[in-house]
């Protein structure tokens, strides 16, 4: 009797055991699962950063050494795929979207900025409010009375009293916390523009100076098609070249770069200063990661 308590001891003890290194050895298997994928990781997301980095040096000599404007009869790959208006294209295995910095909205341009509100559903009365505000509270050195504010009906604790660091700052102004925060950054720019370039818009600041839907579709139209220049453009529009449009891209341009290797996905977002014949060929003046 003691003989077969003490056999049932031990093969229960044998049972124990055996479930005890299972239970080990599938914790060891699931860890060495999980250091394998983080590897797979690490070594995808080198290839996607290597891949971008590439394609950044690669873009930025091309920036700086030919006239920013596509040339579809160009043996250089680059310049036949490029444009200034924000359209997707590939360069190598890299999504790039370059766009004009002088299409974009400057929050002190009141008349584009208000426009733009207004795309966005804000009522008229409220986009030229806060029209006039971002142009009281954007400008250098600006201090604004708190009477000023108040008499255009804005909380006196609301908006930046100094020139915006970051575009997504417009979300703390009032009524704008319900926009989409990637609609900012489409469409507007902290970049001291020189001019404003209607070719290279977004539709919604486009429709600014086109009005007409049918003709701004049409424009629209030959601009993907990579036949709309400047003379198509005035005579579509009326829209023509004088002291505050140029329909030449800037010296601001706005790069997004998006690299997929795997599962591995990244973007960035720089906006640079092309000064090719100065000391320094080129300036950061904005650089974002997106994950």
């Amino acid at each position: 009797m003691m003989i077969r308590r003490q056999t049932g001891i031990a093969l229960l003890q044998i049972l124990f055991l055996s479930i005890v290194l299972s239970t080990l050895l599938l914790a060891a298997r699931y860890q060495a699962q999980q250091q394998l994928a983080l590897a797979f990781a690490v070594k995808d997301r080198t290839y996607a950063e290597l891949a971008l980095e590439s394609a950044q040096a690669e873009l930025l000599f091309q920036l700086l050494t030919h006239e920013r404007q596509r040339d579809s009869a160009s043996f250089n790959p680059i310049m036949r795929d490029w444009n200034f208006h924000g359209g997707p294209w590939q360069l190598s295995d890299v999504t790039i979207e370059l766009q004009d910095l002088n299409g974009l909205a400057q929050p002190g341009n009141v008349a584009l900025a208000e426009h733009w509100f207004k795309q966005q559903g804000i009522n008229p009365a409220d986009a030229e409010r806060l029209g006039r505000l971002l142009q009281q509270t954007t400008r250098a050195n600006a201090a604004v009375p708190m009477y000023q504010l108040s008499s255009i009906g804005v909380d006196v604790n609301s908006g930046r009293k100094a020139p915006l660091q970051l575009v997504e700052e417009l979300v703390n102004y009032p009524g704008l916390q319900n926009i989409n925060l990637d609609s900012f950054i489409r469409a507007f720019t902290t970049f001291p523009t020189k001019s404003i370039n209607p070719m290279t818009m977004p539709e919604a600041l486009m429709s600014y100076y086109v009005p007409g839907r049918l003709t701004r579709e049409q424009v629209l139209k030959l601009r993907t098609e990579n036949k709309l220049d400047a003379a198509k453009f005035s005579q579509l529009t009326g829209v023509f070249n004088d002291e505050a449009i140029s329909f030449y891209p800037g010296e601001g341009v706005r790069i997004v770069f998006t690299a997929q290797h795997n599962d591995v996905k990244i973007r960035r977002l720089i906006e640079v200063k092309l000064t090719p014949y100065d000391h320094d060929p080129y300036t950061v003046w904005e650089f974002r990661k997106f994950y």
